[in-house]
């Protein structure tokens, strides 16, 4: 079987320009024997081995071009992957740095073998990952072999189900005729499911600890090497969401230094009511402080549960959703709350034998999405989404003397002390064949140092100037008509605020789009 993704964008919106042949692969199968060639995707046990997809929302590609050998056996099933893969990623340290196209590239040559086994209601696994890395360091680069060895255990019951996995990681760099032991680290992931009659309640735990780097070098990937690589995709352990507002205000996850645990409770209030209660915490795996002011030092958390300490830019986040049908089922409605409260930067703390100096950014949040949709009889569908949240960004300075408190201040980064923020969609359409969509997306005021949208505004903008101000808000207008169920067309006008996406943990930040026309044509075959 062959499969092929051509695909012609000389400007998207994010990445290179691309025209032809994107992506292929060639498959022979026979009783139990999987034999691929091509661009391969595979998933072991929960990522934290080997976890590749390739996501064109936000630009990121962990896919290998080479082959794959599957092999299945009642007693066992074992995976085979070998091939070459480029990784492109951004670093604001190097030259023609954009958001929209990655300006670093990492070339890896991969070698892995995965091995599970099942066994009446449990199972268990064994991964091996090795990869040749040429990390370039301009003007020059350094030659890195990655091994990752992991294990993973998993058991099914009736009232429960566990999940376990670990894996260590070792880089060494690699010379002509000797190697150098640069870095060794490990990741853990555990789940736990408990089913109490229709509710369920799920835990999970993690602590990655792959590299531990202090405030002033942790977003320096050229330099500093020697991490996860970026085929190890681990599980999150906290909430990503499908509302507009809320993904933009979301924890981007360490997966080089964090720890922490979610707990989710979910099940029916009535046969058409259902609710959803979830709590994550989590934090860098150390302390960081800075004695007398000079280089950064630091201390283990220890343990597998997140620190409170500011110096671990811990995070917390707490949601509540209600999914109700009403009126036959024609009628669904989705409401929600959500806060999140994140040290998203450690900018200093100063141990001195008489003061104690601390400053950090504190991110706080609260998020109320509401979505209602109607279908009709005769197949014609509205819908409704209404989203507010209310957000403080602040600088926060702490200094002690004796231990007694001689300043306690907050700087906002707004331009204002708080951001309010709204977004509303109104649609109709006719399941499958099309819709139309107009949406409104505006905010209170600006972030310190982000770009003023233009004054303008586009046509539709214009139209509700007296609503609200063209200069703080995004109309646009979206139709999507699928000719077949293969074939999807879709034309907007209008403007786009962009701001910070996360999938699966990797997040981008998307660039405004104002005053202009969008034309997307999908087609499979």
């Amino acid at each position: 079987m062959f499969w092929g993704e051509f695909e012609f964008s000389p400007q998207p919106e994010l990445g290179k320009a691309v025209s032809g042949l994107r992506k292929f692969s060639l498959e022979y199968e026979k009783g139990p024997i999987l034999l691929k060639v091509g661009d391969i995707y595979q998933i072991w046990g929960r990522g934290l081995v080997l976890n590749q997809f390739d996501d064109q929302g936000i630009d990121f590609d962990n896919g290998i071009r080479g082959l794959s050998f599957h092999y299945s056996h009642d007693l066992f099933e074992s995976k085979l992957i070998a091939g070459e893969s480029t990784i492109r990623q951004s670093s604001i340290i190097l030259e023609n740095f954009n958001d929209r196209v990655h300006n670093y590239e990492i070339d890896h040559s991969v070698l892995g073998v995965d091995l599970s086994v099942p066994y009446h209601n449990m199972s268990g696994g064994l991964s091996f990952l090795r990869t040749r890395e040429n990390h370039p360091i301009p003007p020059d680069s350094v030659q890195l072999i990655n091994i990752m060895l992991g294990g993973r255990f998993e058991y099914f019951g009736n009232f429960f189900d566990i999940y376990a996995e670990y894996v260590d990681n070792t880089t060494l760099e690699d010379f002509t005729d000797s190697t150098r032991h640069v870095n060794g680290g490990h990741g853990l992931f555990a789940n736990m499911n408990f089913f109490l009659g229709s509710w369920t309640l799920s835990v999970d735990l993690k602590r990655y600890q792959f590299l531990d780097l202090d405030p002033n070098h942790r977003s320096d990937i050229v330099n500093e090497y020697g991490r996860r690589t970026l085929f190890q995709q681990p599980p999150i352990g906290i909430n990503e969401f499908t509302s507009t507002l809320q993904n933009r205000l979301t924890h981007p996850v360490d997966f080089d230094s964090e720890e922490g645990y979610q707990v989710e409770i979910s099940g029916p209030l009535t046969d058409r009511i259902t609710i959803t209660a979830h709590y994550a915490q989590a934090s860098r795996t150390h302390v960081w402080s800075q004695l007398n002011g000079y280089a950064w030092s630091s201390a283990s958390t220890k343990g597998l549960f997140p620190s409170a300490d500011k110096a671990s830019n811990p995070v917390r986040e707490m949601n509540l959703n209600v999914d109700a049908f009403f009126i036959n089922d024609k009628l669904h409605m989705n409401a929600g709350f959500n806060f999140l409260n994140d040290v998203a930067l450690l900018i200093r703390n100063i141990y001195t034998d008489t003061t104690h100096r601390l400053m950090y950014e504190d991110v706080r949040g609260t998020s109320y999405p509401l979505e209602f949709d109607y279908t009709f009889a005769n197949g014609y569908n509205i819908g409704i989404a209404a989203e507010y949240q209310y957000v403080t960004k602040n600088y926060i300075q702490q200094e002690t003397l004796n231990g007694s408190t001689i300043l306690d201040t907050s700087i906002s980064l707004f331009y204002k002390p708080d951001q309010e923020n709204r977004f509303l969609a109104l649609s109709f359409g006719k399941s499958p064949k099309w819709s139309v969509t107009l949406s409104f997306d505006n905010i209170s005021t600006y972030q310190f140092g982000t770009t003023v949208k233009s004054t303008g505004g586009n046509q539709l903008e214009k139209l509700l100037k007296g609503i609200a101000s063209p200069q703080r808000s995004w109309i646009a207008l979206d139709v999507v008509y699928n000719f077949t169920p293969t074939h999807r067309l879709s034309v907007m006008y209008g403007s786009l605020q962009g701001g910070l996406i996360c999938s699966n943990g990797v997040c981008r930040v998307v660039d405004p789009f104002e005053d202009g026309f969008k034309l997307t044509l999908t087609s499979l075959f």
